[in-house]
């Protein structure tokens, strides 16, 4: 109806990583910058794309290009320490976490403590005090919208199989968007287990 209406392409192109349809995520991606070239939002998920199609030279690229634009902005800084993780660069990238959490609003005390942890335990320890920080604020009651999202992307990080499983169902059950990750990178390690397979089936990412 409107081949110029950038949004369309943003989100198809969206739609497009999740199915790992690299090719054709990309060139959606490409027409959504072509459109609106100073748009962070869609730098961003432009970067995740190739990110996901290993394409981490071009990744590097375009978030140079981003950070050119608005070094400060929290979603450039974040898609730095996603290609600085990719190419290698842990200590960069989570130097970067850092900052863009703390120009996020996080307190300086909160980053210190972090910077803390990881220096202990690496990016590991972050994780584990992530999960250990989101079971804590867990209530009785109707639970935090994308909770069961949030620590089955943990529990898979963390390397731990019966409980990614549990609150990936748990998150299918709830109609949160867990599900929809399911083909990327994150559940690689997940791909040839039967109760993720039936999952997938149950969620319609296979037939």
């Amino acid at each position: 109806m409107n081949p110029r209406y950038t949004l369309a392409h943003h989100w198809y192109g969206e739609f497009l990583k999740l199915l790992m349809r690299h090719d054709e995520s990309i060139r959606e991606f490409r027409k959504a910058v072509e459109l609106d070239p100073f748009s962070i939002p869609v730098r961003y998920d432009f970067i995740l794309s190739l990110l996901n199609a290993g394409r981490i030279a071009e990744a590097r690229m375009v978030v140079n290009e981003t950070a050119a634009i608005d070094p400060t902005a929290t979603r450039v800084l974040t898609a730095e320490a996603e290609v600085l993780a990719a190419e290698g660069k842990p200590d960069e990238a989570a130097e970067k976490r850092f900052r863009s959490r703390l120009l996020g609003g996080g307190s300086e005390t909160e980053i210190n403590m972090l910077r803390a942890v990881y220096r202990a335990g690496g990016q590991r320890a972050l994780y584990e005090r992530q999960l250990a920080v989101s079971l804590a604020q867990a209530k009785p009651g109707p639970a935090p919208v994308y909770f069961s999202t949030n620590l089955a992307d943990l529990y898979a990080r963390l390397g731990n199989r019966e409980r990614t499983l549990f609150w990936l169902k748990k998150a299918a059950d709830l109609d949160e968007d867990a599900p929809l990750l399911m083909k990327t990178h994150l559940y690689d390690p997940m791909r040839g287990d039967p109760e993720f397979i039936a999952l997938e089936r149950r969620v319609g990412l296979v037939r």
